[in-house]
């Protein structure tokens, strides 16, 4: 039973150092043991058709706020999602401005 229980301790530190150690080279944080090393603020603005998206309804649509901090790989793998489970006829345009650690704003859109 002592073997069981020290392979068990073993397996579970081995999955948090390799955790830690793919943190380094994705952008997402979803499975990173520190998972918010770097502030990323982020804005969300969003058109459907040539209509400007409220934050409530971005809020609705993602879970996330439309003006808020997380990790980028994070955000847009909401966004892309959420709009490819949509109606073809029903996604939105989405353009979403980051600046990480305070720096230079950059930014991503949906569709790419």
């Amino acid at each position: 039973m002592d073997r069981v229980c020290e392979g068990l301790v073993a397996l579970l530190l081995l999955a948090q150092v390799g955790g830690v150690v793919r943190q380094l080279f994705v952008e997402d944080r979803f499975f990173a043991w520190s998972p918010h090393d770097s502030r990323n603020e982020y804005r969300i603005t969003a058109f459907a058709g040539e209509q400007p998206v409220a934050a409530a309804a971005i809020q609705a649509r993602y879970g996330l706020l439309a003006m808020d901090w997380h990790a980028l790989d994070n955000v847009k793998t909401v966004i892309r999602v959420a709009e490819e489970r949509a109606e073809p006829r029903e996604r939105w345009r989405v353009v979403v401005t980051f600046r990480r650690n305070l720096g230079a704003p950059f930014v991503w859109t949906y569709p790419e």
